[in-house]
């Protein structure tokens, strides 16, 4: 099969498109095929079969803002597999992405069953951002398991994560299964040009991409480019908020760094100010107290009636300043 070049290239990770590859019948089988890739289910315990649910999650938001997309299957043996693609970066992703499994878990008890009779339920999440930064592995299992011995409690949720960025580019003929369906969604970040040459040599990879080019022919085609229209509206409103909040926020600095600057400037001034004026003071205070010692010294050797250029001798001052001090006693 030849890969057509005519059609614009699809974004892999626009809603509308990931739910007409892996969430219809019409591709069921690449469904399947995906499941068990990213699980790493062999022969001997692939699913063989499986169904859509109508309860599957819708979006919140009619306005699109939610980018998380779920697809909810049941597979031929009753377990339930939850696909969500994962777009923008959410708070308390984990949490949102455990309760939806929890739901599911929960809706296969029927009536007046019993606990025995809960199915399986697995997540599968492909995330367009990294949540462990500090890992720098791009799939996160998820399952309840014994701390001390590492052994699982329960395999009735499991969950699975596959962080998009930190996919590793390499030849695509050497990939598992599971990387060449990762690599699928990934491509969008990875290379412009991707691999579709070498993607065509793989039999389910030339289903996928046949799916792809007849994408363009069908009426979600049209709702595929609305929703591209308003990410890239968003996008664009996101990044003017962004740069008039890195200017304002410049300014606002500048004008506290300003203000700060200018009160610890006057504050140490002040501070500089009464310390110099303390020095000055002791030091005045100093030379006064001296010089009032040395004149009461020169009036008792003036009242004992010694000579003047005695005492200008023992004070160190001149005979004209004794007869000052003598002029001021009388």
């Amino acid at each position: 099969m030849l890969y057509y070049k005519e059609n614009p290239m699809i974004n892999r990770l626009n809603d509308i498109y990931f739910k007409y590859l892996l969430g219809s019948e019409q591709y069921k089988d690449l469904t399947l095929s995906f499941i068990n890739a990213i699980l790493d289910r062999t022969e001997e315990n692939c699913f063989t079969d499986l169904k859509f649910l109508k309860e599957s999650q819708q979006p919140e938001h009619e306005d699109g803002k939610l980018t998380i997309v779920d697809i909810l299957t049941e597979t031929s043996d009753g377990t339930k597999v939850n696909i969500e693609m994962q777009v923008g970066k959410q708070k308390h992703f984990i949490e949102r992405f455990l309760f939806y499994l929890c739901r599911a878990y929960v809706s296969s008890l029927q009536g007046a069953d019993g606990y025995e009779k809960l199915k399986p339920v697995i997540g599968i999440g492909l995330c367009n951002f990294s949540i462990i930064d500090q890992v720098p592995d791009y799939t996160i299992p998820g399952i309840f398991d014994n701390p001390l011995t590492g052994a699982p409690l329960t395999d009735k949720i499991q969950m699975k994560l596959i962080e998009l960025p930190k996919f590793k580019l390499k030849d695509f003929a050497h990939m598992t299964m599971s990387e060449k369906w990762i690599y699928y969604f990934a491509s969008n970040m990875l290379d412009q040009e991707r691999s579709e040459p070498e993607m065509c040599e793989d039999a389910t990879f030339q289903k996928v991409l046949e799916a792809e080019r007849k994408f363009h022919n069908t009426s979600e085609y049209q709702y595929y480019l609305a929703k591209e229209k308003q990410m890239r509206d968003e996008r664009a409103r996101l990044e003017y908020a962004e740069e008039e909040a890195t200017k304002l926020g410049y300014k606002k600095g500048l004008e506290k760094g300003l203000e700060k600057g200018m009160a610890e400037g006057i504050a140490q001034g002040i501070e500089k100010g009464m310390a110099r004026g303390l020095e000055e003071g002791i030091e005045k205070g100093i030379e006064k107290g001296i010089e009032e010692g040395q004149n009461k010294m020169i009036r008792n050797l003036l009242a004992m009636n010694l000579p003047i250029s005695n005492i200008a001798q023992a004070s160190g001052k001149t005979e004209a300043e004794i007869l000052e001090i003598k002029n001021l006693m009388e």
